[in-house]
């Protein structure tokens, strides 16, 4: 079989080798492999600090589910974290190199607001919509994220995604929501035991601040990523600027939100900074992500960030795998596969694979 695969590649490489269009095809080709292994290599640090900020918090939770630190404090050296590094990285590549690009345009430093801003609701809004909906239903609509995230790319920055790619994006959702632990016995109206009517307008309040936080978080992502790719500024300049903006409407929710009870480093542990850190890492890999990839590689990573973390809770705490999670996974992986490969492979019949001469033949007949 694979003797053969190599027989059919030779020949169509000799019958191509003179076709005028060849070079063209082969630097297209190249620059699609490259484009793709640098997406790969950003949602891998993606995935990585995302799976380790996700560990890490689940293990700083009590056992009634509730973190002893102060959590607007944490959010507010977390983006002062991203602001110090970069500047530091962009101070570093202004030394080696002293043609390093930046613009400092007032204008230009004010479109950076906006996105900070829209963060900044994202991340009041979550704590926000837990008073009116469970755990287990706002993983379920915070899925609305991944389609609300490719309408608003296409939309914003133009890019055309193929049919085949809708629909793995369409696949990727519904593994997410096949994958999402499921409460027992509606754990939403367990508080409110004859009082359904409560419950279903507090699940209604509940979908629309998602619907809300999905539009905030997505239009965050998706004009954040336009600002990186449409300037030639050196990456940690730009991204000093949005941490700026970041530091000072988390630094205004912190003092607007923080009760007397809780100091600004109350129940910080080794834990806790470690936390910070990862979040700072990851905060850094996104916008590497979103400059020399796009938001889909960032969807995709935190999609396979969720799965990677159940398998190792499941490895070294012993979590169980359910059936729902297994099933999710494949759908999640074929979902990948559809995206990211070659579509014009994809579309080719089982000949192509099997027995390179098989269509001639078909044809010849």
């Amino acid at each position: 079989m694979t003797s053969k695969l190599k027989t059919c590649a030779k020949e169509r490489l000799e019958t191509n080798i003179d076709s005028p269009t060849a070079h063209k095809e082969s630097s297209k080709i190249k620059k699609m492999a490259k484009s793709k292994s640098l997406a790969f290599i950003m949602g891998g640090f993606v995935l990585f600090f995302n799976v380790i900020s996700i560990t890490l918090t689940g293990y700083a939770k009590d056992e009634h589910g509730n973190f002893a630190f102060n959590i607007a404090s944490c959010v507010v050296i977390g983006e002062l974290g991203k602001f110090i590094i970069s500047v530091i990285g962009f101070q570093k590549a202004r030394r080696s190199d002293k043609n390093v690009k930046f613009t400092l345009e007032f204008s230009n430093f004010m479109k950076y607001a906006l996105p900070g801003l829209f963060y900044a609701i994202c991340n009041v809004g979550y704590y926000l919509v837990l008073k009116y909906i469970s755990a287990t239903i706002f993983q379920a609509f915070n899925n609305m994220k991944i389609i609300a995230i490719a309408i608003i790319f296409r939309t914003i920055l133009t890019r055309r995604l193929k049919v085949i790619q809708w629909i793995a994006l369409i696949f990727l959702t519904l593994g997410m929501v096949i994958t999402t632990p499921k409460g027992s016995d509606s754990d939403q109206i367990s508080d409110h035991e004859g009082l359904s009517e409560v419950a279903t307008r507090n699940i209604m309040i509940g979908f629309g601040i998602m619907v809300i936080l999905s539009l905030a978080s997505s239009f965050a992502g998706v004009y954040n990523e336009f600002l990186l790719k449409k300037s030639d500024d050196h990456i940690f300049f730009q991204n000093a600027q949005l941490y700026f903006w970041g530091v000072q409407i988390c630094m205004i929710e912190y003092m607007r939100s923080t009760s007397n009870e809780k100091y600004f480093f109350t129940g910080y542990t080794p834990l806790v900074w470690l936390i910070i850190i990862t979040k700072i890492c990851y905060g850094q890999a996104v916008s590497f992500a979103l400059k020399y990839a796009d938001n889909i590689v960032k969807v995709y990573a935190n999609a396979m960030a969720c799965i990677t973390t159940s398998i190792l809770d499941y490895l070294f705490f012993g979590t169980p795998l359910t059936i729902d999670l297994m099933v999710g996974s494949i759908i999640v992986g074929m979902s990948v596969v559809i995206y990211y490969s070659d579509h014009n492979i994809l579309l080719k019949d089982d000949a192509f694979i099997f027995d390179c001469n098989v269509g001639k033949t078909f044809t010849q007949k």
